[in-house]
């Protein structure tokens, strides 16, 4: 699969090579259709995900594409590769997906929230990559709630299905999150300065996990590098974990992807002088933008990544979005999350407890 970019101008590359066994050269082409669709998009007739033709380097095999500006574009195209040595015809399809989310510039409060009395002081969210299920954490009362959605991603339909799991004993939970397929949750221990992993025996389900020691897969400490942490996330590929105290974010690599007791840490880290107070942060699809949400200034920051993942490479893209007064007077602020497409943002208040919902794409 390929992120496209959606500015209507800059190009990405889908890098495709086929060799004859006989050295005849080999020339590429392409055409394309949506999921379900029975259109055959080619050069002549181009799909609306698409800007312009894909240019083709026939030497390289490398196509060159450019996503559409328009948002009612968004969506997902299959893209065959054709590569031919004028007798055989060898093909590979890649999706490519296009979409406008992550756009805090255009963060509007959509008036949707999701408050659990359960919950006592709620330090944190996390959502399903499908929008079917969320999890709501308090610092307080030390365990995790389990929703379930009857719309997905829409926090208006949230309902608690009676499953929760404390998330043991010592220090503070300030953060939950889970891996790619949902196989893995981890969640921080603000007093201890740690992570901890749950294993789950069924993807997204926390009632499938056991808090007993034994079958605690592991806890890992962040040992000297900072204190306080407030919020753990990880990469789209799960090789990577990022953890954020008021002001910095540090980074650590994982040789098993997704798995904590083979992590340490890769010596990168980000200092954010536009926050005094960050309690949470997240990531776009593509590892190229980081957003960080600041309790003192009741704002997000977002910032860019020149070299994708790479925390070391981050700076402040001057772009950032108020919260001001749009969830009300309470602005106590602990934790952002995205949804997996980018077109919402959650934020959490711990002193009443909710989660609010704006629309970001």
């Amino acid at each position: 699969s390929l992120d496209l970019e959606n500015d209507g101008s800059t190009a990405v590359t889908l890098n495709a090579k086929a060799y004859d066994e006989s050295g005849i050269p080999v020339s590429y082409d392409w055409d394309a259709w949506l999921n379900g669709g029975s259109t055959l998009y080619d050069s002549g007739s181009l799909p609306p995900q698409l800007a312009s033709a894909p240019t083709i380097n026939q030497a390289t095999g490398v196509y060159s594409l450019v996503g559409s500006s328009n948002t009612a574009n968004e969506g997902a195209l299959n893209f065959r590769v054709k590569a031919s040595d004028g007798v055989m015809t060898a093909t590979h399809v890649s999706v490519l997906a296009l979409t406008f989310g992550f756009q805090i510039s255009d963060a509007t409060y959509t008036s949707k929230s999701l408050n659990d009395s359960n919950i006592t002081r709620l330090a944190g969210m996390f959502m399903s990559s499908d929008g079917s299920r969320c999890w709501l954490v308090g610092s307080a009362s030390d365990t995790i709630y389990q929703h379930d959605l009857s719309t997905d991603f829409d926090l208006s339909s949230a309902t608690y299905n009676n499953v929760s799991q404390p998330v043991g004993s010592g220090g503070t939970p300030s953060s939950i999150c889970f891996n790619s397929d949902g196989s893995r949750l981890y969640t921080t221990d603000k007093g201890n300065e740690r992570v901890g992993q749950y294993i789950l025996t069924n993807n997204w389900d926390i009632s499938s996990y056991n808090t007993s020691a034994t079958n605690h897969a592991y806890r890992f400490s962040f040992g000297s590098q900072f204190q306080n942490c407030e919020g753990v996330t990880l990469s789209s590929d799960d090789s990577k974990l990022y953890a954020v105290t008021t002001t910095a974010v540090y980074q650590y690599g994982m040789t098993t992807a997704g798995d904590i007791s083979t992590a340490s840490y890769s010596n990168k880290f980000y200092t954010m002088s536009e926050v005094t107070s960050c309690m949470g942060i997240d990531f776009n699809l593509s590892g190229e933008k980081m957003f960080a949400i600041d309790n003192t200034s009741d704002k997000v920051f977002e910032y860019d990544l020149s070299t994708a993942w790479d925390i070391s490479s981050a700076s402040y893209s001057n772009n950032s979005f108020s919260i001001g007064s749009t969830i009300g007077s309470n602005t106590n602020l602990v934790d952002l999350r995205f949804s997996s497409d980018g077109n919402h943002m959650y934020i959490c208040e711990y002193t009443n407890n909710t989660a609010y919902q704006f629309d970001v794409s």
